[in-house]
């Protein structure tokens, strides 16, 4: 058997890198991390188009870039009121952010992530066509919410007219209110319509 000799100078060498790598890989554990500035994100309600706000969260994404998420759910009213004191960084509401800067509420859009609306007009099993919402109190979220807009329009495009139905604002309690039998019907999102066809 052939014994291999390593020049002493070779060895040393390769012990001095050795060293010099664990006193770096020491000293960058023993740094301390650079402070995290809160990021304040809120959202009208848990929904599958979130997503990716708890995905970045969980990848690190968010630390990556010195910020530390703080993701609520706050429904429109208190979200805007939050904004404009500055307790509130980003609201993912587009309709809402819209119609305030329409109102000259110092807010803007910044990204719109989808080309609709996610959401669906679900109904109990005793309801079998829209026209059957007549005289019904149906689940809203709040007054002029994208969600009312969009349950007043669906029902308009079927011919039912505004004073032909009366709306019960839950805001984000619409999906219990509807399993529990509270209202007949009512506008969801697609996280809580998946949640519904599930329940039955």
């Amino acid at each position: 058997m052939q014994r291999m000799f390593v020049p002493r100078r070779t060895h040393l060498l390769f012990c001095l890198s050795v060293a010099a790598l664990f006193l770096w890989v020491a000293q960058a554990l023993a740094q301390p991390k650079a402070k995290l500035r809160p990021l304040r994100i809120a959202l009208p309600s848990n929904t599958i188009a979130a997503t990716h706000f708890y995905v970045g969260r969980s990848l690190g994404i968010f630390e990556s870039h010195g910020f530390e998420p703080q993701i609520l759910v706050l429904e429109p009213r208190a979200a805007l009121a939050a904004l404009l004191t500055g307790d509130l960084d980003f609201y993912t509401a587009i309709g809402t952010t819209t119609r305030a800067a329409l109102r000259n509420v110092p807010v803007r859009v910044i990204m719109v992530g989808l080309n609709r609306p996610d959401h669906v007009l679900v109904a109990s099993k005793e309801i079998t066509s829209v026209e059957q919402l007549r005289g019904k109190v149906l689940g809203g979220y709040t007054a002029q919410a994208t969600v009312n807009t969009i349950l007043i329009e669906l029902l308009r495009k079927r011919g039912v007219k505004p004073d032909e139905y009366k709306i019960l604002n839950v805001g984000t309690a619409r999906l219990p209110a509807l399993l529990s039998g509270n209202v007949p019907a009512a506008v969801l999102n697609g996280l809580e319509t998946a949640k519904a066809v599930k329940q039955g």
